[in-house]
């Protein structure tokens, strides 16, 4: 499968709610330099969103529902969540942990 151990960045629009904001330059490191790739999960299909999550080495996202996918990812799968300092809400902390 070419999606096994990539690295992901979950990205949603503006509109969609929370979403990480990148200028082109932090785009063409992270992606050139680092080897991730940007998706978009609300444009693909469930099944492509749950291989994203089972193959990934690592994944950046902003807190939210695309982050449900996390209980398919491997032991050692990186995941970093990036939620505002007020939000208390560490679900996917507890889950990532189990």
């Amino acid at each position: 499968d070419s999606n096994y151990c990539k690295n992901y960045i979950i990205q949603r629009t503006i509109k969609e709610g929370r979403s990480i904001l990148f200028t082109e330059k932090q785009k063409e490191i992270l992606t050139n330099k680092f080897d991730f790739e940007i998706v978009e999960l609300s444009k693909l299909e469930l099944i492509d969103q749950m291989k994203i999550f089972s193959n990934a080495k690592n994944i950046i996202a902003a807190h939210g529902s695309g982050l449900a996918w996390i209980f398919l990812c491997k032991f050692n799968t990186n995941i970093i969540e990036i939620r505002s300092l007020v939000n208390k809400n560490n679900i996917y902390e507890k889950i990532k942990k189990n």
